[in-house]
């Protein structure tokens, strides 16, 4: 270890407490988790010649508080009988080159074997927090969690966390936590702090750009060549995944004070053009290369679609974020938009406009209209087509929709018409003038 302007007395203080974390010498110093693990408090005293002050460093190693795995636990699961249920956390481990090394997400512990490559933690639940960290290192490794060791569990397995390990005897630079040093230039973190590497002092809420020792010293949860990075999602990070900024999120949005992704403000009522993360955060339900957009079938969206807005929607009415009957509904005109048959007044909804009836110029009495034009009887009370207003006496050639309109009892072609008796029609029956009849007499429309 190259350590710059000390003296003979500091650099044999810092040799022995290198010894002591690395597992070299000093009986007594190491834990049963190795380097680092001591279970008492280690003194190491020099004295450099007659009359010269002492150089005393103390070390306080923290005391494993994870209990140990019985004979027949094996390495790398979790200790708990129970069979595991939920969503799994998982990631890589390179560098394991020793057993001891000792994983935990709070409560819960894994220990990998030696040389194993991959860990997971199993039986988390959607919306809980995670937050993985090395509790105890093998004797003369040092294991720190370098990406995605953090966030929140989204109805998902997590992949990806990376625990790195390397030897620590004898490094000089890039030495992780609980290593003894001489400066901060030995320490991967930067800080060196009573002769051992730290976690640097901004941690856990370090920014890019920041040194870092492992990914829970960043905000991005991302620790690259002992630097604080952008996530390697950013851009496009899920909901849950950690971040520094909201231009790490797919959706925009990175929550400050938990330092992972979250939907975004508007969610979920987020207009097109808005930035989403998932369909579920537009009022369309529609999200395409990370923004808000028209559902696929705009401008057609049947009654209970979701919509942003009214054009997206055959009817033309988007109402509450859904597709809705128009407010002229059940008497709409034609040419007005509509998303059934039933929003018409003519009964007939064509290309998603209504439009006139089949029957339209000569449509019967009952049949449904939108205008007199609709029907033979030139009469569309409202809908559906009624008398003709000159009924039930109407003169032959008049508009008629059934034969009561006709003072003759005859509608033929939509046009009252003379009776097929006509022109000896006998007494008594209908008539519409008196050449209708034998008798050459039609009075109040009957054959005299």
């Amino acid at each position: 270890m190259r350590v710059d302007v000390c003296t003979h007395t500091a650099l044999v203080a810092i040799a022995a407490l290198n010894a002591s974390a690395c597992g070299l010498s000093t009986a007594g110093t190491c834990g049963p988790h190795g380097c680092g693990a001591a279970d008492a408090t280690s003194d190491v005293t020099m004295r450099d010649a007659p009359g010269q002050h002492d150089v005393r460093a103390t070390t306080d190693a923290r005391r494993d508080s994870a209990d140990e795995a019985g004979p027949g636990a094996p390495d790398g699961r979790v200790r708990d009988a129970a069979p595991p249920t939920g969503f799994t956390i998982s990631g890589t481990i390179t560098g394991l080159t020793a057993s001891g090394l000792t994983l935990t997400d709070g409560a819960v512990t894994v220990t990998p074997a030696a040389g194993a490559p991959t860990f997971a933690f199993m039986g988390l639940q959607s919306g809980t927090a995670y937050s993985v960290a090395v509790l105890a290192n093998p004797p003369g490794v040092s294991c720190a969690v370098l990406a995605l060791g953090r966030g929140v569990v989204m109805d998902a397995d997590v992949s990806g966390v990376v625990v790195g390990c390397v030897g620590v005897a004898g490094c000089d630079a890039g030495c992780g936590e609980g290593t003894a040093c001489g400066g901060g230039n030995n320490c991967a973190s930067g800080n060196c702090n009573g002769y051992l590497c730290a976690p640097p002092g901004c941690a856990p809420g370090c920014a890019n750009g920041d040194a870092c020792e492992q990914g829970d010293d960043c905000q991005s949860d991302n620790c690259r060549g002992s630097k604080c990075a952008a996530p390697a999602c950013s851009g496009s990070c899920p909901d849950g995944a950690a971040c520094s900024q909201g231009s790490d999120c797919a959706s925009g949005n990175c929550d400050g004070d938990h330092s992972v992704c979250v939907p975004p403000g508007c969610a979920p009522y987020c207009g097109n053009g808005a930035i989403c993360s998932r369909a579920s955060d537009c009022t369309t339900q529609t999200c395409s290369s990370g923004k808000c957009g028209p559902p696929s079938c705009a401008g057609a969206c049947a009654n209970g679609v979701a919509c942003s807005q009214g054009s997206d929607c055959a009817s033309g009415n988007c109402y509450q974020n859904l597709c809705v009957a128009p407010t002229c509904a059940p008497a709409c005109g034609n040419g007005h938009g509509c998303s059934q048959a039933s929003d018409c007044a003519s009964q007939v909804c064509t290309m998603h406009e209504c439009a006139a009836p089949a029957c339209a110029g000569h449509c019967w009495l009952g049949s449904p209209c939108e205008q007199g034009s609709d029907c033979a009887s030139q009469s569309c009370n409202g809908d559906p087509c009624g008398e003709a207003t000159c009924a039930p006496s109407c003169a032959n050639g008049h508009a008629c929709g059934g034969p009561t309109d006709c003072a003759s009892n005859t509608c033929a072609d939509a046009g009252c018409a003379a009776p097929p008796c006509a022109p000896g029609c006998g007494t008594g029956v209908r008539c519409s003038s008196s050449t209708d009849c034998l008798s050459v007499t039609c009075k109040n429309g009957v054959c005299n």
